[in-house]
């Protein structure tokens, strides 16, 4: 296995890759160049460094937080109205185009944001969608309540900006 490009999938070879295993096998799309070995080298790679085969592929954020530090102290830095025992929801939200995202304390209800920043080191906004996938790592690593209808409307602003159909159907990777 080539050891030069460990970089992960491009985006034409994720697109590729989805309509082949979902079954739309349209052999003239396919070129050499977006499934040559390199792209099956990285694919291969990407797997094995995600856990077991039987749990499937997981993203795996980093989040910045200090070394040994609990995820929880994240709120109790940033939320005022922070008490031992309260737990938090995540809240997904599209204002003025841009995705909100934030943890709902069930004490206080007050909204503390979450910023990419918070979660991978850098940042400030979200964009105009979220993978719901993300939505969920987000959730687990922060350990957030997720609930149903925040991962259907991010996957119906996803599938609005990316294939101009709020129902359009998203492969089963996009949605973790």
């Amino acid at each position: 296995m080539s050891e030069r490009n460990m970089a992960l999938l491009s985006q034409s070879e994720i697109d590729t890759l989805i309509a082949f295993l979902s079954g739309e096998k349209d052999n003239t799309a396919m070129s050499s160049e977006v499934l040559s070995q390199d792209s099956i080298d990285k694919l291969i790679n990407l797997i094995r460094n995600t856990g077991d085969a039987d749990e499937g592929l997981k993203l795996v954020l980093p989040v910045s937080v200090a070394e040994g530090e609990e995820i929880n102290s994240f709120f109790r830095t940033s939320d005022d109205t922070y008490t031992d025992g309260c737990s938090y929801a995540l809240c997904y939200e599209k204002r003025d185009g841009e995705v909100y995202i934030s943890g709902r304390n069930s004490v206080s209800g007050k909204l503390v944001p979450i910023r990419p920043c918070d979660v991978t080191g850098d940042g400030e906004k979200w964009g105009r969608c979220v993978l719901p996938v993300l939505l969920k790592t987000v959730a687990q690593n922060f350990r957030l309540e997720i609930g149903q209808e925040a991962l259907n409307a991010a996957a119906a602003d996803y599938a609005e900006v990316v294939f101009g159909d709020a129902n359009a159907v998203l492969p089963a990777l996009y949605l973790g």
